[in-house]
């Protein structure tokens, strides 16, 4: 697995250093939902403008796999046998099945002087990591969940081309830990020159 926030060995260490009991949210075995994460971002300097817009949306469905009724504090938590199976692991956290759509354009200059336009687009369906996990001393849960990369076609000469993946890795958000049900939320990031919306749906469903 690639390491994250929410990793198989932090849950199992909370699991052997407070109580197994986490309240309902122990007895619930898996979730499902959709998130949609949307970026705009705008530059200009060195003779060249640039803008991009990005969106990835899709559904996920998170279990834990590991522990027992009352103790569930951590989704997905992947069974014994899929981490034990390099395959399997590789990919056993991405949970999130989206379609990312993106165009990027960029104007400027080049070194004859001579004005010039590249565009990009992308729209790709890509497998990304989601998850959520009990705050280990607070009545409160994170979500958290990873933009999937956009892989873009581009036309136009030869100039600045888009970077597929938002500047910003992971997006964490938490909430207060009430009795279990439907979840949603909405929170803006601004990272470096980008704004990042981050909107998310989930509800127990076993």
């Amino acid at each position: 697995m690639r390491t994250s926030g929410l990793t198989l060995g932090m849950a199992l260490t909370l699991v052997q250093g407070i109580a197994v009991a986490q309240g309902p949210w122990g007895n619930v075995k898996s979730w499902t939902g959709s998130v949609t994460i949307e970026a705009t971002d705008s530059r200009k300097g060195a003779g060249v403008t640039s803008s991009l817009t990005y969106r990835a949306t899709g559904d996920f469905k998170i279990s834990d796999d590991m522990l027992p009724d009352g103790a569930h504090m951590q989704w997905p938590m992947p069974g014994v046998e899929a981490m034990s199976d390099p395959k399997q692991a590789e990919t056993a956290y991405d949970r999130w099945q989206t379609r990312v759509v993106a165009n990027y354009e960029a104007n400027g200059i080049d070194e004859s002087g001579k004005p010039f336009t590249v565009t990009c687009a992308a729209d790709n369906r890509q497998a990304s990591r989601v998850g959520l996990t009990i705050h280990p001393t607070e009545p409160t849960y994170v979500f958290e969940v990873s933009p999937p990369e956009a892989k873009f076609k581009c036309t136009g000469p030869n100039g600045p081309t888009p970077n597929g993946r938002l500047q910003q890795a992971n997006f964490r958000l938490t909430g207060p830990r009430k009795a279990p049900g439907p979840i949603s939320d909405t929170e803006t990031f601004t990272v470096g020159t980008s704004t990042i919306k981050v909107t998310y749906n989930i509800a127990p469903s076993k």
